[in-house]
């Protein structure tokens, strides 16, 4: 090689050496990351970000060293990238087995079983947790994120939690013959983030002084709803069905009712190695490393820009005898900023209808009076209470973070409040076409707010046991306003 070529191969290696030095100054949207609520590495960086730059600084460090030596420049970068090669191989390959020692899950998930004679095609699946559980958990009101809001204010009271699961995996002390009422729905109806003591359902049977059984159940959509009741709630021959519907989730693109093709060879072993990957020891123990450590440096820098851009987040809202923080995701605002119209129309809708139609019709075949629960995100509760407070600019930023096909700010604005209850008409129109009764818990849950009581967590997006109070409390007036408790 001559002296003119070896001086050229190592400026350009000092080049890529400076410039693997030089991609680490670029940092993440550090302020998106925090609205979002996802993980922010040395304050700097998201989990992607970090990730590229582990496996692209080693490359061009291999890259470099091929460059500066004399050797032949084709069998050094070879030799580098068979080198890098099969170090990722050996990880992957490490993780992938290691997920054959995984911890048991949350939650139990299977195909809705067969054999029973149903009077219509079900699709979805069963969900509960594990059975015949006691968990104790320490609940704390704070950001899910290390390096969260700027100054992040306190939260509802710390608590310990007891959560119980009958033979079924529900969240009941047991499980009887019979039930004059069961209770149907996702989290906001298994309580989340409260003791069993405090959930609505457990209240509200006290109220009543009846027996309900809870099948609610985190995670889950109204196809599951529908394959829980059918499976679960039927046997216990209840003479009312309560099926609470949370306009936060139960309205997806991935509501469907109908079976869907038989998956693929190719698409099974995706799938395969996706769960597996996911609940690798190695995966969860890498998160444990970010959350404890790689989170907490830099945490506590400062955000350039938020006050500006993001001031009004997390919402304060002072009443006359506390003041109280409620912070969401933009997505919640983009689920609520549909006009009635285009939400009647749309297929999520359409496909979330049929599935309550569904369960009308077999509640009314076993003789079981089906009532409907409205549960509001929280900010459709907390955002009239402080318009004046969000700046235009602000709140369209907000939303730009998960959407950037928004309107100006004050249009947007203006658009966003005048949408806050399309859905929730919808729902009660398609209640009174189907002749069925549905309460909807907005207008309780906000008066409750205005009066001090904290019914969202600051920072989750569950009620509190106030919350919980408040909706057992009005879902009692309902029953008794029905004359369903004779």
């Amino acid at each position: 090689m001559s002296f003119s070529a070896q001086v050229v191969r190592r400026i350009l290696a000092l080049a890529i050496i400076f410039l693997s030095g030089w991609i680490w100054t670029r940092h993440s949207d550090v302020i998106q990351l925090i609205v979002l609520q996802r993980p922010v590495l040395f304050g700097r960086y998201s989990q992607g970000h970090f990730g590229s730059l582990l496996i692209a600084t080693p490359a061009l460090w291999a890259i470099a060293s091929a460059l500066w030596t004399k050797r032949p420049l084709g069998p050094s970068l070879a030799n580098s990238a068979i080198g890098i090669t099969t170090t990722v191989l050996a990880i992957l390959v490490i993780t992938y087995l290691a997920h054959f020692f995984h911890r048991a899950p949350l939650y139990v998930e299977t195909a809705m079983p067969t054999g029973k004679n149903y009077s219509m095609q079900l699709a979805g699946s069963v969900r509960r947790r594990p059975p015949n559980q006691t968990y104790e958990l320490l609940f704390r009101d704070i950001p899910e994120q290390v390096r969260s809001y700027p100054d992040a204010p306190p939260g509802y009271n710390e608590s310990t939690i007891r959560l119980t699961t009958d033979a079924n995996g529900f969240r009941n002390p047991t499980v009887k013959k019979h039930y004059d009422i069961v209770a149907v729905g996702d989290s906001f109806v298994a309580g989340s983030n409260v003791s069993d003591d405090q959930t609505w359902t457990h209240l509200l049977g006290q109220a009543i002084d009846r027996d309900i059984y809870n099948l609610g159940v985190g995670g889950s959509g109204p196809p599951t709803y529908m394959s829980n009741y059918v499976y679960f709630g039927l046997n216990l021959t209840p003479r009312v069905a309560l099926f609470m519907i949370y306009e936060g989730n139960d309205f997806k693109e991935n509501v469907v009712l109908t079976d869907p093709l038989p998956p693929t060879v190719a698409e099974r072993i995706d799938e395969h190695f996706e769960n597996a990957m996911n609940s690798s020891p190695v995966r969860l123990g890498l998160q444990r490393l970010s959350h404890d450590l790689l989170e907490y440096l830099g945490a506590t820098r400062p955000v350039p820009g938020y006050a500006e851009k993001l001031g009004f987040m997390p919402i304060k809202l002072v009443t006359a005898e506390h003041t109280m923080y409620y912070s969401f995701d933009p997505k919640r605002v983009i689920y609520l900023n549909y006009s009635a119209e285009a939400f009647a129309a749309s297929p999520e809708w359409k496909a979330t209808a049929n599935i309550l139609g569904q369960i009308i019709k077999i509640s009314r075949d076993n003789n079981i009076l089906p009532l409907f629960i409205y549960a509001p995100s929280a900010p459709h509760v907390v955002l009239p209470l402080v318009k004046d407070n969000i700046p235009a600019e602000q709140l369209r930023y907000f939303v730009s973070l998960k959407n950037k096909n928004i309107p100006a700010a004050d249009v947007f604005k203006q658009q966003v409040f005048a949408n806050l209850d399309s859905e929730q008409n919808v729902v009660l129109d398609f209640c009174r076409a189907q002749k069925i009764d549905c309460l909807a818990l907005t207008d309780v849950l906000r008066a409750a707010t205005v009066s001090g009581k904290q019914t969202y967590f600051s920072y989750d997006q569950h009620w509190t046991p106030d919350g919980n109070a408040v909706a057992a409390k009005a879902i009692e007036h309902f029953l008794r306003e029905k004359n369903v408790l004779n």
